[in-house]
């Protein structure tokens, strides 16, 4: 069996939001393979009817030798939609995941995607989403910020560190 073959979730980040993308891959003969993908705000999005909206069928090549695949959008699942973008990186055996990049309408252009084999896409998206999106007073790694101090007590706090390390 061709180890792409399978449902795919993860995201990538594209200024101003982070992009849950979903992908259903089959194979073809002849290392070539197909399915579809689906693009969608990783969270909802402030504005009605805004951010990245995408469903389409692609067609594409898993070499298995070398790990490695690519593919192309081919035409829309849904017409409403707008964006289509192609695809191509490795798949990480020990890890199952997905790790590549988007191309952008821009030349040269390349955006970082990483996705896992369901049932653990859902957990890396949702670990995405927390890295990405922390709630309101904490910083990334899960630590809250100190309160905040005027700079006279920062400045004694370093005269403190000064001296406790002389």
């Amino acid at each position: 069996k061709n180890p792409i073959v399978g449902t795919w979730k993860g995201a990538y980040f594209s200024y101003p939001e982070l992009v849950a993308v979903t992908l259903t891959v089959r194979s073809l003969p002849m290392d070539r393979i197909e399915g579809e993908c689906e693009l969608a705000p990783a969270i909802e999005p402030r504005l009605r009817n805004s951010g990245t909206v995408g469903s389409y069928q692609f067609t594409g090549t898993y070499t298995s030798w070398a790990t490695e695949f690519s593919f192309k959008p081919e035409k829309y699942i849904n017409p409403r939609t707008n964006t289509m973008k192609p695809m191509d990186g490795v798949l990480d055996l020990l890890g199952d995941r997905l790790v590549g990049q988007i191309g952008e309408m821009q030349a040269g252009q390349y955006i970082p995607v990483v996705l896992a084999r369901q049932p653990a896409g859902d957990k890396l998206l949702e670990e995405m989403i927390a890295s990405a999106y922390p709630p309101t007073g904490v910083v990334r790694g899960g630590v809250s910020p100190p309160a905040p101090t005027t700079g006279a007590s920062t400045f004694r706090r370093s005269e403190e560190h000064t001296s406790e390390s002389s």
